[in-house]
């Protein structure tokens, strides 16, 4: 660590460090994911190690516990370390250790009720070393051989089609090769409003009152803390969160929804592939039709820019087509200026953006992957490693 032994140091300084630990070493601090490895018996919990000199019990003046001491001293450690995450905590644990049987799993992983998941087994030939993060049996890729010039997507969806024109090199990295990228804020923030939003409707919905507070609380629980510059830009980022919520609450807490769906997703054919995606929210209209309704987090655009954005354009087509709804009203939602920008697409609006897609489609099954560097590129996941990427 390059903030030397202590980890509490490297989180005071903010330096971006990766910690390990015991699991005693870790009473009193948390992160935003933690990862607990070697869970299986044996090991947590260990065998258990008897005092070199027995005390007698009438010397002890505490209460002694009942029950095997060495278990329930085990237990509690396996709970600190579990509650030592504040958002995403990983239990992991190997078949195999090296000896000649395999490894039975913790009993504490079943006390927590939670399945596990073997994600499978090293090859022979793989497994006399360690692998790197683009490697075969990488999680991020298959281990598999692709032939561009005759690609068929199985699945689009808007955000892939979007990719793609905005740079096909850019998509191909993505979406093909499917190299991994670092988390991003933008992303993180704008889930945990999606998610904080869609349990605050939720409990409506179902005739819960839901108080100014406990929408901090869902955003609380909601909130997603990867891919910030530092701490600061978290708690900035954190606290215009809660202010955004105040005001939406204000808008919105004493009037009565009339949602049809949330987080609704949707798939349907064309062009012969499946093109699928997620609509934030449905509400219905006295004109018997459905108002459909896009959240977004960053600058509001334009009325010229909504009446032209596709992805507006590709919900009302999954809206008639997949869901069986009439979109009478497209409206984008930007939470953070509380703005409502709303538009309308004719049909010939729907033919036209279907034909884009199969063109799309159609190019990437040509293997058409050239690379479109603009001012763009300083925002984007791939610009170090992009040979392309405008430099100014």
């Amino acid at each position: 660590m390059e903030a030397g032994d202590n980890p509490a140091q490297a989180e005071l300084e903010d330096i971006d460090t990766i910690n390990l630990m015991t699991v005693h070493a870790s009473k009193g601090l948390e992160y935003p994911v933690v990862f607990m490895v070697n869970l299986v018996a044996d090991r947590f919990p260990t065998r258990n190690k008897r005092d070199v000199i027995d005390v007698p019990v009438e010397l002890i003046k505490e209460t002694l516990p009942s029950g095997d001491e060495h278990i329930q001293e085990e237990r509690r450690l396996f709970y600190v370390g579990m509650t030592r995450a504040q958002k995403y905590l990983y239990l992991t644990l190997a078949k195999n250790y090296g000896g000649k049987r395999e490894k039975v799993p913790s009993g504490f992983l079943g006390e927590t009720g939670l399945k596990m998941e073997y994600v499978g087994k090293v090859t022979d030939e793989k497994s006399g070393g360690q692998d790197t993060l683009f490697g075969i049996t990488s999680p991020f890729r298959d281990p598999k051989a692709i032939n561009i010039e005759h690609l068929v997507p199985q699945t689009m969806s808007y955000t892939q089609i979007d990719t793609y024109n905005a740079c096909p090199l850019k998509y191909k990295y993505s979406y093909i090769l499917r190299i991994p990228t670092l988390p991003n804020y933008a992303l993180s923030f704008g889930t945990t409003m999606h998610e904080t939003l869609k349990e605050f409707h939720t409990k409506r919905m179902f005739g819960k009152e839901v108080s100014l507070e406990d929408l901090y609380e869902i955003y609380e629980r909601k909130w997603i803390p990867l891919g910030y510059d530092d701490e600061k830009h978290r708690t900035e980022r954190f606290e215009s969160g809660k202010r955004v919520l105040e005001e939406y609450f204000n808008k919105h807490a004493a009037g009565k929804d009339n949602i049809e769906a949330l987080e609704k997703s949707f798939n349907l054919r064309v062009g012969g592939t499946n093109f699928f995606g997620r609509i934030d929210r449905i509400d219905n209209l006295e004109s018997g039709g459905v108002e459909i309704i896009d959240y977004k987090t960053g600058t509001a655009k334009s009325q010229k820019d909504v009446d032209r954005d596709a992805q507006v354009t590709i919900y009302a087509m999954a809206a008639k087509e997949a869901l069986g709804l009439k979109p009478d009203l497209l409206t984008l939602y930007f939470l953070e200026s509380g703005e409502r920008v709303s538009t309308t697409r004719t049909p010939d609006d729907l033919v036209k953006q279907k034909e884009k897609i199969v063109e799309t489609v159609e190019n990437i099954k040509k293997g058409e992957f050239e690379a479109n560097p603009t001012i763009q590129c300083g925002w984007c996941d791939y610009k170090d490693i992009c040979p392309f990427a405008y430099k100014g």
